[in-house]
């Protein structure tokens, strides 16, 4: 379920309005669950174009997947080990991002994983989804 990020010129944070629309009250406060973040590639990528912007980032994956980093991450950006099919341990998150996630999976299962981030949301939670769309035809094989 991995792939190669190279070539794409635009990170999703680049062109959202992270500093109007991410905002939290504290520093404690959970900032945004990147949800199935792999390695943290995105998290880390974010604090550096954002590195004000207050608030914990979370980066969520399989247990695997969380022991396999190697480096350490940025202070403030905490490791956590989870399923995604399981109940959402982090409630009340400004933003939950899905980044390239959802496409690896089939209507059933990423309506569980849907539903178990909107049980975990609060009144001003937002949901970040970043995927890849598509056309009906003519879809070249990459």
């Amino acid at each position: 379920m991995g792939m190669s990020r190279t070539g794409r010129t635009q990170r999703w944070f680049e062109f959202f309005p992270v500093e109007e629309k991410l905002r939290v009250e504290s520093p404690s406060a959970p900032l945004l669950v990147d949800v199935g973040g792999g390695l943290g590639h995105d998290l880390i990528a974010l604090r550096q174009h954002h590195p004000n912007l207050p608030g914990k980032l979370i980066l969520q994956d399989t247990p695997v997947v969380i022991d396999s980093i190697q480096e350490p991450l940025p202070g403030d950006i905490q490791a956590m080990k989870h399923d995604f099919f399981a109940s959402q341990p982090v409630k009340d998150a400004k933003a939950y991002y899905l980044g390239r996630v959802l496409h690896d999976w089939p209507d059933k299962q990423a309506h569980v994983i849907l539903s178990n981030i909107r049980e975990a949301m609060g009144p001003g939670s937002i949901l970040l989804i970043n995927e890849s769309i598509l056309a009906e035809t003519k879809v070249p094989l990459y």
